[in-house]
């Protein structure tokens, strides 16, 4: 094209002194030294007060004395008033890499809100060594941040993440009051590689992920403790010995043991939300190459405040979102004359107990013996006992919450909608009752877009 219009060729040595001075422009000098670091953090970011711009992005906590100890905490005034939001009460933290061409870390903190969306609190960018003091100065950042913004500390009932012993150690010294949960996902991950060491048959290997993902739905710490041992002695049985040895070390009795629903009802059990943000960063901050460190403080100066206006736009949900299939589901076990008999008798009480899938394998008698003392005869006992019937009740959040699978993960279900609507007359939409209960919502975009799009 350019021998078309004449124009000289530029060589190869030019056009890379274009590219760089073009990335000078943009991103600044090359910082060569922490000191450096630190002039270009105290030039590009505003101190940050109570009246601060709520998505300017601001690093209110930064220490740039020695690379290998390197730590500036980013995020905006208000991304942190999130932490304020009722339902907030299990902090996320993850550390992703091969982000700078110098090794740098980047530590992510976030909370979800009942809708299941992830809110972004804020990053740390620190050095090559991922510890527990880095998490302990990310824990502490968090803290200065609120001071400095005029907002209520935040003191959280659990910390999710994933098995990082760094973790472990910063969440019993910084929140020695929260539960340290454990991502599911991550122990499935876990126990998966270790299945070869400890001699599991590779015809057993997915039974036993099973009954994990089984013993996983337990209701509470009580529950969680009967039903593991009988797990634990079953695998023996089966001669297992090896692996439920390493089971009950590390997932049992360890410090990473609370990854099972009853341990936080009605929180996020999996860091699936961290590392989906993890991916949006290298896909569309770095596009999956390594950056110089000023460069990537510059991109993730963009993406804080795309955060921060987006959480703006999706505000926090403090209340999980009805579902007009959910709503559909909810009518119609309402009205089913054998579900009206038998939660009428409850609805004087706080706490309901409605049938479940296995409710004809184990009578109501039964299973109130076995939610009284807390035992099992078998694991097989616990996994129709768990199915048998559900308990609803009211959390300290003011929220209905079920003990079925779908609540765990929803954090409602047809169950808690139905008890709304006998007992509170919370009644569902008028399209709900007038849709079957074989109803399902339609793949793809909605009528009115799909008809925007259409061609006459």
């Amino acid at each position: 094209m350019l021998k078309a219009q004449n124009d000289p060729i530029p060589e190869v040595k030019q056009l890379t002194n274009a590219v760089l001075n073009a990335k000078r422009k943009l991103n600044g000098p090359p910082l060569l030294t922490t000191t450096d670091l630190n002039e270009r953090l105290e030039a590009s970011f505003v101190e940050l007060t109570s009246e601060t711009e709520p998505h300017k992005v601001v690093c209110p906590v930064y220490d740039t004395e020695s690379s290998d100890r390197l730590f500036a905490f980013f995020t905006t005034r208000h991304l942190l008033s999130n932490l304020s939001s009722v339902g907030a009460n299990t902090l996320q933290t993850d550390g992703t890499y091969k982000l700078t061409y110098k090794g740098n870390i980047l530590i992510t903190l976030a909370v979800n809100d009942k809708a299941r969306r992830l809110h972004p609190v804020g990053v740390a960018i620190i050095g090559k060594k991922e510890d527990a003091i880095v998490y302990e100065h990310a824990v502490a950042a968090i803290a200065t941040s609120l001071q400095k913004a005029g907002l209520p500390d935040y003191d959280p009932d659990a910390v999710m993440s994933d098995g990082d012993p760094a973790i472990t150690a910063a969440v019993a010294i910084s929140f020695s009051n929260a539960r340290r949960l454990t991502c599911y996902y991550h122990l499935k991950k876990q126990v998966l590689k270790r299945m070869g060491s400890k001699k599991v048959p590779k015809n057993r290997r997915n039974a036993i992920l099973d009954e994990i993902k089984s013993l996983q739905l337990s209701c509470s710490d009580p529950i969680f403790s009967s039903a593991a041992r009988q797990l634990l002695q079953r695998w023996k049985q089966l001669g297992l010995k090896m692996f439920a040895r390493y089971f009950k070390k590390v997932w049992i009795k360890g410090p990473l043991r609370y990854w099972y629903e009853g341990a936080a009802l009605g929180t996020v059990s999996t860091n699936n939300g961290l590392e989906s943000l993890h991916g949006r960063i290298k896909r569309f901050g770095t596009l999956r190459k390594k950056m110089a460190i000023g460069s990537f403080i510059k991109e993730m100066d963009r993406l804080i405040e795309e955060w921060s206006r987006a959480s703006e736009t999706h505000t926090f949900q403090s209340v999980p979102s009805r579902t007009i299939p959910l709503e559909v589901k909810a009518f119609h076990w309402s009205e089913d004359a054998f579900n009206k008999d038998f939660v009428a008798p409850q609805l004087r009480t706080g706490t309901y107990f409605v049938p479940g899938s296995f409710a004809n394998e184990m009578s109501f008698k039964s299973y109130g013996r076995c939610d009284l003392k807390r035992r099992f005869k078998t694991f097989g006992h616990f996994v129709v006992w768990s199915k048998s019937y559900y308990r609803v009740f009211c959390s300290s959040e003011n929220l209905l919450l079920c003990t079925c699978a779908s609540s765990a993960k929803r954090f409602i279900c047809k169950h808690s909608i139905a008890i709304e609507r006998m007992k509170f007359d919370i009644d569902v939409s008028l399209k709900a009752k007038a849709l079957p209960i074989d109803f399902r919502s339609k793949r793809g975009r909605p009528k009115f877009v799909s008809d925007a799009l259409s061609i006459d």
